[in-house]
């Protein structure tokens, strides 16, 4: 599940509820969270993999859905209309080589049937420079033209640890991954009125904030703010 709460929580604080953080912000707005069924165990087995590549699709099923409203502009000509700026945050336009690892990883640690801890679709369609992400990112691009404001988030420290725990097959077991997972030139589209922003984190925490994060909080709030600001200026022009 694509938590529409969880995602953006972190030590219990919503910065996307908390009325200190972005609703402080942006007091003129009604700020929505989408969730979405992406469960991907297929045996009693988890991972932090999987958190890993649930966080990689909430931008993903962004796109897809911004091409199905341009296939189908009569139907949804008001949504298309209304949507003038997007934030990506570590959304892998080019795939990830975290989804490499973990094919090969769960190859390695339960060959045969018993490799199936998660959808292999997923995982290949989540690797890097993977063939219909591709065709989906370029479907989205020219739509994306059109949008006003693009901001894409990326992160700038490695993701230290995966943990597998199975009661039949590993128990407790720590393995070291070490790398970013989504790098800048995943994450950017590649627009050229695009604006890419760096956020220090791993790619578990770019979109978390706590109280003692207030710096890099701030860095992403205040791009979004000032995006919010840029369209409400130029709408108050036009009208």
């Amino acid at each position: 599940m694509g938590d529409y709460s969880e995602t953006w929580t972190k030590d219990g604080l919503c910065w996307l509820r908390d009325s200190r953080l972005l609703p402080s912000k942006l007091p003129n707005a009604r700020i929505l969270s989408f969730g979405y069924n992406a469960s991907l165990a297929l045996t009693k087995s988890k991972a932090d993999t999987h958190d890993i590549a649930l966080d990689l699709l909430g931008g993903i099923i962004a796109k897809q859905a911004l091409v199905i409203a341009h296939d189908d502009e009569n139907e949804f000509s008001d949504l298309l209309n209304a949507v003038r700026g997007i934030a990506f945050l570590g959304v892998p336009n080019r795939g990830s080589q975290i989804a490499s690892y973990a094919d090969t990883l769960l190859s390695i640690i339960c060959p045969g049937p018993g490799r199936m801890l998660m959808d292999p679709s997923l995982l290949c369609f989540l690797k890097a420079h993977s063939q219909q992400l591709q065709h989906l990112s370029d479907s989205a691009k020219w739509r994306l033209w059109n949008v006003p404001y693009i901001y894409s988030f990326y992160e700038t420290e490695v993701t230290a640890r995966m943990k597998v725990q199975s009661s039949k097959l590993l128990r407790n077991t720590l393995i070291k991954c070490i790398q970013i997972v989504v790098g800048k030139d995943s994450a950017t589209i590649g627009l050229a009125h695009e604006k890419t922003i760096p956020v220090t984190a791993d790619h578990g925490n770019i979109c978390k904030f706590n109280a003692s994060e207030s710096k890099r909080y701030e860095a992403v709030s205040g791009h979004i703010q000032r995006m919010v600001n840029k369209i409400m200026d130029t709408s108050t022009q036009c009208g």
